[in-house]
């Protein structure tokens, strides 16, 4: 497992954006995963289709060979790191408490963080790829 996606990148996918859709086999083949946060999050669009079904469906076939990463008491201990160091250096986190969550899952497991969000540019330490250039890079610590 190399990878861990945010909603941004999974929506785009299941909209047919070219980008997301060719970028898909490769990080499946390096090892893509979700958090469960990410996993609630999209769940929570297909509830809100104008077609559930068809959406559940859609959702159900590109999660199909995805890792589902949980909460954990380590998982959770990195986040509440990661919150700290946000607050210190007096960044936001109330506004993006889920993205903040997702990054520090990303962190504990030491996956690559794939989005186009820029809530996740000033994560100390993470490591992000950009879907939609294909450019990666790492956060300062």
């Amino acid at each position: 497992m190399t990878y861990l996606t945010d909603s941004t990148y999974v929506v785009n996918f299941l909209r047919g954006r070219g980008y997301a859709r060719s970028l898909y086999p490769p990080l499946v083949g390096d090892g893509l995963a979700l958090s469960i946060v990410t996993h609630m999050e999209l769940w929570e669009g297909v509830y809100g289709d104008r077609d559930p079904a068809g959406a559940a469906r859609r959702l159900r076939t590109f999660l199909r060979p995805l890792r589902i990463l949980p909460f954990s008491p380590l998982v959770s201990q990195r986040i509440a790191r990661l919150r700290r160091e946000l607050r210190t250096r007096g960044r936001p986190l109330e506004q993006r408490a889920l993205d903040i969550l997702i990054a520090g899952t990303a962190l504990h497991h030491g996956l690559v963080m794939v989005t186009s969000d820029k809530d996740f540019n000033d994560i100390p330490g993470l490591t992000l790829h950009d879907p939609r250039t294909g450019q990666r890079r790492q956060n300062p610590a």
